[in-house]
């Protein structure tokens, strides 16, 4: 028997494998007692010996080689983005770098919180999630999260949380307000929002910075290990994503701590970004390998939520976790970081050196003197043809 970690009263764990209870489920298992006395039993399946996932491709984003590549690429990126600093961009088309650029002092290992352009790879971590046979986007998530089953939220499904339609209700204000608490606080808010319409009914992308931790709830019982391994043994190696990794959901103690903040938490650099953005536009297959189905990218690349509206104002088509815009498919994120696959299939990865942790330079500041330029590059990149 051993004393819980964070030192709580009266809490003890049994087990051979990890004689602790962790703080963050201590906690959350806090929030079921309903005696009133601190009662709380949590028990932990044995899911025996993981996999030890896919290999690395020969080449990746640490050992490709520079490309200075085309010249009009290089030409329309240095005259968009040459004032911003710590920007960077890399174009890529059949997995394979054709252009890139950086300023400001960064580098092709130089990594920046991707933000809302985070998105995808959760996409891309549930898609090979079911690949393996551990999930079904259409099931139920009290599958996996327990204390769903028998109510309401019994209704919402793992495709409900990738397209934004869940039916349960946040603001980014308390997304960010529960990030600020120690403890692992935003799984806890995520547990308890509240059910507001029927779940496949109503887009609200607002809610994602919160609802999506479910998601790593969902992964996380259906494999039986932590989401972070998951993702890096199945998504970020096999992909050759050398340098990317989920930062925490408690920024306020420091941005390595918590659960990984699946709606904007991927520290990542523009290479590995434009690796995610080819993925699914090679249909989920690198270097031969099937990382997810080619069904599961169609899906995910399809309109999935049509004409739908963001907090922004701006109108759109939604697929999984994946962005209809900008005559492209990807995601924007926050201070300029975005991914967009163009038509010709050239996928673009923009990033700038930004944190919501700097206290002049939060997300809707930076927005419009960093994305407004980064998306007209992308643009121009476009109208290219390359």
């Amino acid at each position: 028997m051993a004393k819980n970690r964070a030192g709580a009263d009266r809490a003890f764990a049994l087990g051979n494998l990890r004689p602790a209870i962790e703080p963050k489920v201590y906690a959350a298992a806090r929030k079921l007692d309903t005696s009133g006395r601190g009662v709380v039993c949590v028990a932990e399946a044995n899911k025996g010996r993981t996999s030890p996932g896919l290999p690395a491709p020969a080449v990746n984003s640490s050992n490709e080689a520079a490309v200075n590549g085309n010249a009009a690429v290089s030409a329309t990126l240095s005259s968009a983005v040459a004032n911003l600093g710590g920007t960077c961009m890399v174009a890529m088309r059949d997995g394979k770098i054709i252009g890139e650029w950086y300023s400001g002092g960064r580098t092709a290992t130089t990594k920046s919180v991707a933000y809302s352009s985070s998105k995808p790879l959760t996409a891309a971590v549930i898609g090979a999630a079911q690949q393996l046979g551990r999930l079904s986007i259409d099931q139920s998530i009290a599958d996996f999260i327990p204390e769903f089953k028998g109510t309401p939220k019994a209704a919402i499904t793992i495709r409900h949380l990738m397209t934004h339609t869940s039916g349960l209700k946040s603001t980014n204000a308390q997304g960010i307000a529960a990030m600020q608490v120690r403890g692992g606080n935003m799984t806890a808010t995520a547990l308890a929002l509240p059910l507001v319409s029927t779940p496949g009914t109503t887009f609200d992308y607002e809610t994602s910075v919160t609802a999506m931790q479910l998601l790593m709830l969902v992964v996380e019982r259906a494999v039986g290990e932590r989401f972070t391994n998951f993702a890096e043994k199945y998504v970020l190696r096999p992909a050759g994503m050398a340098n990317s990794v989920y930062k925490g959901d408690e920024p306020a103690a420091n941005w390595d701590t918590g659960d990984p903040w699946l709606a904007g938490g991927l520290d990542t650099t523009c290479r590995d970004l434009a690796r995610l953005g080819q993925l699914f536009h090679q249909r989920g297959q690198w270097s031969g390998r099937q990382i997810f189905s080619s069904e599961f990218a169609t899906q995910a690349t399809a309109i999935q939520a049509a004409s739908v509206v963001f907090p922004t104002g701006a109108g759109g088509n939604y697929g999984f976790l994946l962005n209809h815009n900008w005559g492209g498919i990807g995601h924007a994120g926050a201070c300029g970081q975005l991914l967009i696959t163009l038509p010709s299939g050239v996928t673009v990865a923009s990033m700038s050196s930004s944190s919501i942790l700097t206290p002049t330079v939060l997300p809707n500041e930076c927005a419009v003197t960093r994305v407004g330029p980064l998306i007209n590059a992308t643009l121009a990149i476009a109208r290219l043809n390359l």
